[in-house]
């Protein structure tokens, strides 16, 4: 198993709207990539701290998924409405590998 992560930060006052719209981000993916995928909020620490985790089969089916969403409107759509709740710069993407 295969899982990846996007961790964010939100922009001071901007924590609630960007709650609603990572779960709306996690369903999407749910829905369009048929993967199991959740939002999170840091417990402890930063607490405008969010993240996405998606999990894959395989490295394949990763490379299917960043394909098919770098052309579909629904997600980059999400995206734009994002980016003016989020610090700069603090988006950031891992790949986890599940050891067995």
């Amino acid at each position: 198993m295969y899982h990846w992560v996007r961790t964010y930060s939100a922009k001071v006052g901007k924590g609630r709207e960007l709650t609603k719209l990572s779960k709306q981000a996690a369903a999407y993916l749910r829905k369009t990539l048929k993967i199991k995928c959740h939002a999170y909020t840091a417990i402890g620490g930063d607490p405008m701290a969010f993240g996405l985790h998606g999990e894959y089969a395989s490295m394949a089916d990763i490379g299917k998924a960043e394909k098919k969403l770098s052309s579909d409107a629904g997600w980059a759509a999400l995206l734009k409405k994002a980016a003016p709740m989020l610090v700069d710069g603090s988006a950031s993407d891992q790949f986890w590998k599940e050891i067995t």
